[in-house]
């Protein structure tokens, strides 16, 4: 779950949460830090109690991950696309 702390802190941030607010009860303050910056992995019961103090269900966390993911492949298809298209447009202007 290493992954999943970047994410957490979006979430987090978007929600207006602090990270105190959010680690209480769960972690220590420093541990917490590392994992919202993707450097340390955190237990399955400590995320879960990482997403009750955020008052999110793990559905809500999982449904919200799937849409972060389709966004960034929805961009990376779109830059992809004007990619394509600037080399044929590139190409057509060389011909």
């Amino acid at each position: 779950m290493k992954a999943y702390g970047p994410l957490i802190k979006k979430i987090r941030m978007a929600k207006h949460y602090t990270q105190k607010e959010v680690y209480s009860g769960v972690a220590s303050r420093s541990f917490y830090a590392k994992f919202e910056a993707g450097e340390y992995a955190i237990e399955a019961l400590k995320f879960k109690r990482i997403l009750e103090n955020m008052n999110m269900s793990e559905s809500e966390f999982f449904s919200f991950m799937i849409r972060r993911i389709l966004q960034l492949s929805e961009s990376r298809l779109e830059m992809s696309l004007i990619l394509t298209m600037t080399s044929i447009c590139i190409l057509s202007i060389s011909y």
